[in-house]
């Protein structure tokens, strides 16, 4: 008794056969044959092996039967002969090429078939695909391990404490088998986050006003072509704004910000452009927002890097480079002078700093040409002051050689002797005060030694 032959009657040796016990055997057998999968379907459905015969990227595998049509499920292990360089198709018993995936649905991609390797594959209804991981998606993990691993270790050179905790050591990505754990990618990822930043891979340029998101185009003096990467942060419509992969046709969003959980503190570097080259932009929408809807509104991001015409170092010219600065000398900055009052330290001064005697004979005394005068008459004279400015004071001295008669402007006040004294030939000290109006004199009688 078995799932596929039922009769309970046995032949018993040296007896008489009814041909109707005979018939029932008979039929049971056919029975069971029924219940099993007829030819084709086993012709359609699987073989143990197939060795590959073909070149790379176009494979070619004979089968012990014959099959002239590609049936759904259809499953051949397969060695390889030669490790493909690309997109690659299959073509079984003769039936015809057709396409080779990956078990994602994509093409396949260089080194996804070793030579000497046998790999799963079943046939989709319209094409062939992998039914294990292509190796080429574990190359390429371990590649983005290996530059995770750079990204964590600058990032955790370049931030401050507070991403400091963030350890990465070679431990922290572990491969085993055909998955590979980004412990270091995530490493990266909170290294960004304690910064409170989201760091993205480089775009060649970026906008300077609206674009057209579509074609190869030259924008900021950069000729863009397809597989470049864009930022465009200027269009009419804010949720148009984000980072582009260029295309002949229509640009996508990169996939490092194409979903909105990827654009609050988004920082990226322009690499070249008239007036972008070397800055750095980052995203200030706050989270919760909808790609395509929300407005994304970029701002630069620490003043960018120096560059060649702002930096002090590579100018040759570095009145030119202050000036870029507006740090100019005597413009926007006082020079330095080594013998500056400083007015929390004794101070000697020399005969410079202490006010210079400016000789005036005509007897009109400006008060914004000096403080300190000498004063000679060659007549009779009129004493009198200009430019009269608030709480100036100083000293004039008046050598009359021959009693000229001196009198006095109106905004002069001094008392009623002093007029007669002065006149008189001698030598006299006089001293005044100016309020801003009026300059009160004093002064001496005459002097001799």
């Amino acid at each position: 008794m078995s799932d596929y032959y039922a009769h309970a009657d046995t032949a018993t040796s040296h007896t008489i056969g009814r041909s109707a016990n005979v018939n029932d055997v008979s039929q049971a057998v056919d029975t069971a044959f029924d219940k099993l999968p007829s030819k084709a379907s086993l012709d359609g459905d699987y073989v143990t092996f197939a060795s590959d015969t073909g070149v790379a990227n176009a494979y070619a595998v004979a089968l012990p039967q014959t099959i002239t049509a590609y049936a759904a499920g259809l499953h051949i292990p397969v060695k390889i002969a030669n490790t493909n360089t690309g997109p690659s198709t299959l073509n079984v018993g003769a039936v015809g090429a057709v396409a080779w995936k990956r078990h994602d649905g994509t093409d396949l991609q260089a080194n996804d078939l070793v030579a000497g390797r046998i790999y799963d594959t079943r046939h989709n209804g319209t094409n062939f695909v992998l039914t294990n991981p292509a190796e080429g998606i574990v190359a390429q993990a371990t590649a983005q391990a290996t530059s995770a691993t750079t990204s964590a270790a600058a990032a955790l050179a370049s931030k401050n404490a507070a991403a400091a905790n963030a350890v990465l050591t070679a431990a922290d990505v572990v491969t085993t088998g055909n998955n590979v754990t980004m412990a270091a990618a995530k490493a990266a990822e909170s290294v960004a986050a304690a910064a409170a930043i989201r760091r993205k891979d480089n775009v060649k340029a970026a906008s300077t006003g609206n674009v057209t998101l579509s074609g190869e185009q030259t924008h900021d003096g950069v000729s863009l072509v397809s597989g470049n990467r864009f930022l465009a942060k200027d269009q009419t419509a804010p949720a148009q704004n984000g980072l582009y992969d260029i295309a002949t046709g229509a640009w996508t969003r990169c996939t490092d910000m194409d979903s909105w959980n990827e654009v609050p503190n988004a920082v990226v570097a322009v690499e070249q452009g008239t007036a972008n080259a070397d800055l750095h932009f980052q995203s200030i929408s706050d989270s919760g927002g909808t790609l395509d809807t929300t407005a994304i509104t970029w701002a630069q991001h620490g003043g960018g890097d120096l560059k060649s015409s702002e930096n002090l170092n590579d100018l040759s010219n570095k009145t030119t480079a202050r000036s870029n600065l507006g740090v100019e000398i005597g413009v926007n900055v006082q020079a330095y002078d080594a013998d500056t009052t400083k007015n929390d330290v004794t101070n000697t001064f020399t005969k410079p700093q202490r006010g210079t005697v400016t000789t005036d004979n005509d007897g009109s005394f400006d008060l914004a040409a000096g403080q300190n005068f000498k004063w000679t008459p060659a007549a009779a004279d009129v004493l009198e002051f200009t430019n009269e400015a608030s709480d100036q004071s100083g000293t004039i001295l008046l050598v009359n050689p021959s009693g000229y008669a001196i009198t006095k402007g109106s905004e002069v006040a001094c008392d009623g002797s002093f007029l007669t004294t002065v006149s008189a030939a001698g030598t006299y000290l006089i001293g005044y005060y100016c309020d801003g109006v009026t300059v009160y004199v004093g002064y001496t009688g005459a002097l001799s030694v």
